[in-house]
């Protein structure tokens, strides 16, 4: 899974806050629902630990990727349970805010790229004194 997707599925569930919750009962930074996801969870974890949340999260998604043959809209809208919608609102608004991560992402490596990337440091000569 494209780590930029996962920002993205993070971003739109919970705004990058790690102990989020959901009014349905999904919990942490995907917001996993831990009542259908239990069995992907070791003994002591939480989904309100971010590297569970994002671990458990990528796995839900790769697998609903392998359920619905690579059609990624129709995995994010099995993500978020709303496979009904023909509009499907979930998976534009993940994919946007994916789109806006690369862009940003492409900036500041074409800005490290770049010649000029550093501001650098007019030199002027320093004055002879006498």
């Amino acid at each position: 899974i494209d780590p930029l997707l996962m920002m993205a599925v993070i971003q739109v569930e919970s705004s990058y806050q790690p102990t989020a919750r959901s009014s349905v009962g999904a919990l942490g930074l995907t917001q996993v629902m831990p009542k259908v996801h239990a069995g992907r969870l070791e003994r002591g974890e939480s989904l309100l630990e971010p590297k569970v949340s994002i671990r458990v999260g990528t796995e839900v998604l790769a697998e609903y990727l392998k359920i619905e043959n690579g059609n990624l809209s129709r995995a994010l809208q099995r993500y978020n349970g709303s496979l009904g919608d023909p509009r499907q609102r979930y998976a534009r608004h993940i994919l946007r805010e994916k789109r806006e991560l690369e862009r940003v992402h492409m900036g500041r490596w074409m800005a490290a790229a770049s010649p000029h990337a550093s501001p650098r440091i007019p030199t002027q000569e320093i004055p002879q004194t006498i």
